[in-house]
């Protein structure tokens, strides 16, 4: 499910990338790590595939990895599908 400007989410196909590519920077003070968050239909309540009442598909269990190492300037930062987890 992406989200990005419209504020209505919409499945997107993925499977011709390796994972995804995005700018970030941190102010000064702040924590240098940042949780990337994977969301899918099965994940995401807007999916209409999760369901809270069971113990598989729950809504909001999405696939996530920690970024660290962010700088106070503008950089580049990459996470390849294959590193993404499911969160505990």
């Amino acid at each position: 499910m992406v989200n990005l400007s419209s504020g209505k989410k919409a499945s997107y196909d993925v499977s011709a990338y390796r994972g995804i590519r995005f700018y970030a920077k941190i102010g000064s003070s702040t924590t240098s790590t940042v949780k990337v968050l994977l969301p899918n239909i099965y994940s995401d309540a807007d999916g209409g595939m999760c369901n809270d009442a069971g113990t598989k598909k729950r809504c909001g269990d999405h696939r996530f990895k920690s970024v660290s190492g962010l700088e106070t300037t503008w950089d580049v930062y990459e996470v390849s599908f294959m590193d993404f987890t499911q969160q505990p």
